[in-house]
């Protein structure tokens, strides 16, 4: 139907003629060649946003081959000059469009317009990236934004990545749920950063407290060394006072009593001169 929309376009009166067919381009090259005109009539400011909604319409099939995609309306119909592009496909019969839902209305724009399907091409990954963030930003929309959903870690940052380095056409929820996600990983990190801080104060802590009980340890132990030796001496010297206090009180028994006197003097101890 839309190569015979273009050979009708080219008609001779109110004849349809071969030349007209080719010129249009054909069943395959019709499509491909109205997109490629509504491109180049553009705007050059809005030709990124031209590619940009284009690029949110196909997705990669099984067999690789990219097929259309149906998105929501609310998603790309963001301002005026939004609904002016979208209108401006549906106008050249490229984009079906109600309330609801926009689609591109041929496969072979994604297969047969060689512009497309270089931009597909450029950024296979990047493509990706994009679809599962427009499907998590409005999940998180729909949900009233709870930071459970927001992107974290290996994802956040891929997404991150891919936004600085095409600058695409975000719309208002993916740029607040990437902005949002940043804000929260960066809350994340500032926590963890100050955990790390934390711990590693205790960590100084009780080293220190380590190195207290040691010292007071060591200082115990010396004491208790110290202790001893002085008690060891102690009784030794305790010793030799009771040697002395018993070899004193048998000298004075022996001088109280004349008898034990004369014994020791008239008998002999063997071994003893």
């Amino acid at each position: 139907s839309h190569a015979l929309r273009q050979t009708w376009v080219r008609r001779e009166g109110r004849t349809l003629t071969v030349a007209g067919y080719r010129a249009s381009g054909g069943i395959r090259g019709a499509v491909a060649q109205s997109a490629e005109a509504v491109y180049e009539q553009a705007a050059p400011e809005r030709r990124s946003m031209l590619r940009d909604l284009l690029l949110r319409l196909v997705a990669p099939g099984p067999d690789g081959e990219p097929v259309r995609s149906r998105v929501p309306r609310r998603l790309v119909a963001t301002d005026a000059e939004h609904e002016q592009v979208i209108e401006q496909l549906v106008r050249a019969r490229l984009v079906i469009s109600d309330e609801d839902v926009i689609e591109i209305a041929h496969e072979a724009l994604a297969r047969a317009w060689p512009r497309l399907r270089s931009w597909l091409d450029d950024d296979v990954e990047g493509q990706r990236v994009w679809r599962h963030l427009a499907a998590g930003a409005d999940a998180w929309d729909t949900m009233a934004r709870p930071a459970g959903e927001l992107y974290r870690g290996t994802r956040l940052a891929q997404a991150v990545e891919w936004r600085d380095r095409t600058t695409p056409d975000l719309n208002q929820v993916e740029h607040d749920f990437l902005a949002a996600s940043e804000q929260f990983a960066a809350q994340e990190r500032r926590a963890a950063e100050e955990q790390a801080r934390r711990q590693v104060r205790i960590n100084r802590r009780l080293r220190a407290l380590v190195v207290g009980i040691a010292a007071l340890a060591l200082a115990a132990a010396a004491v208790g060394l110290v202790a001893v030796r002085q008690a060891a001496r102690a009784d030794t010297e305790a010793d030799v006072v009771r040697s002395h206090e018993l070899a004193a009180s048998a000298i004075s028994v022996m001088d109280d009593d004349p008898s034990l006197a004369k014994l020791d003097e008239d008998t002999e101890i063997p071994g003893i001169t």
